[in-house]
């Protein structure tokens, strides 16, 4: 990780091993428990409107996808599995210039540049809302 970006660990607030999905029913973002051991494992254990995900890992349940595609419905089926912080400045230093991410449910992965490559991973993800930025990220 580079010298100028902020992490997780120097933000106020939860840092965590961490799912985050945008909540349809909610209108924010679930965060769930990944932490191997913890009574909590695999509960939604906070909503917040923001998170910075380091380490970040794009998971997704293509089965998943496919039905909420093909029947129309809702199911969590893509995330950012990382160390979660979801409290204080989200911001990046000036020197990091952010990829923008969109995410498409009709496409394999779900999460895509402007240019149409597929998001893997990156050294963090920036989540407001559902604008999705990553710091250096992995393309397929």
């Amino acid at each position: 990780m580079s010298q100028s970006v902020t992490t997780p660990d120097t933000l106020e607030g939860r840092n965590m091993r961490a799912d985050v999905y945008y909540n349809l029913r909610v209108g924010g973002l679930s965060v769930v428990d990944r932490r191997p051991g913890s009574d909590m494992y695999g509960n939604v254990v906070s909503h917040s409107e923001q998170a910075w995900i380091t380490d970040a890992e794009v998971v997704t349940y293509e089965g998943k996808r496919e039905k909420a595609v093909e029947e129309g419905c809702k199911n969590v089926h893509a995330m950012f599995r990382g160390n979660v912080a979801t409290r204080g400045d989200l911001e990046p230093s000036n020197s990091v210039d952010p990829v923008e991410i969109h995410y498409h449910a009709d496409k394999e992965g779900c999460f895509y540049d402007k240019n149409g490559r597929r998001l893997l991973e990156a050294e963090a993800v920036i989540i407001h809302g559902q604008q999705i930025r990553a710091l250096h990220p992995t393309f397929e």
